[in-house]
């Protein structure tokens, strides 16, 4: 098989990865908002919470976000709406925010479709809005971890293989997931013609959120970990790992989502690994829980 340019030096770059200096804080989501890298998240209690920006993922300014539960971030173009738990707080820049109210409780993800936020949680309470500040109840099937879009519709993956599908945010239509040893997934990714999902030890595929293959996941060092963030960089998937207590980093790449190698070699270090990873133009960002952030820029 043969490989483009674009795609070797995409692989490349994932496995280079360099630490970088964030403003202290629980990071949990990060995301590219158009002309910056907005990350969020909070401590667990509501009361503390975290943001910071960055216009290349080297140099970042914190910011003040209202006082809630953040845990995943969409942007429309114009909007930035973060939310998590029964929070959500909007944006315009990313420096400036405004509580919202409306949404229900155990909210865990967020995602924009071309003309409505749809926001879902570990229970069948869900949520849609048009512009992330006046939210309408919906009811979903549940159990979601995280939920993206291929640009018209949803997809969303959780807890014991659960898989939806939506055309709107509105109806929803369960499915299921290929599961082993564990079951959970914790995010899911569009790549331009299909989702990839990866979990502890899980990865898949799928055309449509709806017929899904297994692909494979390896072990580091003979461990399954909790892979929490993913995002497609234009040529290859990037996923990263969350490990309570590990102080090593991992970095999984794909091409095609269903097999992956993994890269722990010269990787910065953090002490719960990395929480959430986005890609910025020619820039991958990954944000952990303990105040640490790592880039890896594609060379031109």
């Amino acid at each position: 098989m043969t490989f483009s340019p674009s795609e070797l030096a995409h692989e490349a770059a994932m496995r280079n990865w360099t630490a970088r200096t964030i403003p202290a804080g629980i990071y949990r989501a990060v995301i590219w908002a158009g002309n910056q890298i907005v990350a969020v998240g909070d401590d667990g209690s509501g009361s503390n919470t975290y943001c910071a920006t960055s216009p290349d993922g080297i140099a970042w300014t914190a910011r003040t976000i209202p006082a809630g539960l953040y845990r995943a971030l969409a942007y429309n173009g114009s909007v930035i709406v973060a939310v998590g738990g029964s929070s959500c707080a909007t944006s315009t820049d990313g420096i400036t925010w405004t509580a919202r109210s409306g949404l229900p409780a155990n909210v865990t993800g967020v995602a924009w479709n071309g003309s409505v936020f749809a926001a879902v949680s570990t229970t069948t309470a869900a949520a849609t809005s048009t512009d992330g500040i006046t939210w309408t109840a919906r009811t979903s099937a549940g159990n979601a971890n995280a939920i993206c879009s291929n640009g018209s519709g949803f997809v969303t993956v959780g807890q014991i293989g659960v898989a939806q599908t939506s055309p709107d945010g509105i109806t929803w239509t369960a499915g299921t997931l290929p599961t082993g040893t564990y079951s959970t997934y914790y995010a899911v990714a569009w790549n331009g013609s299909g989702f990839s999902a990866v979990g502890r030890g899980l990865a898949a595929t799928s055309p449509d959120g709806i017929t899904w293959t297994a692909g494979t996941m390896p072990a580091v060092s003979g461990t399954y970990r909790y892979v929490y963030g993913i995002v497609w960089t234009g040529y290859v998937f990037a996923a990263v790992e969350y490990t309570t207590g590990s102080s090593s980093a991992a970095i999984f790449t794909s091409r095609d989502g269903l097999a992956w190698a993994v890269n722990t070699v010269g990787m910065p270090t953090s002490d719960y690994g990395w929480r959430a990873v986005a890609w910025a133009d020619a820039c991958a960002v990954a944000v952990g829980v303990d105040a640490s952030a790592m880039s890896a820029r594609v060379a031109t």
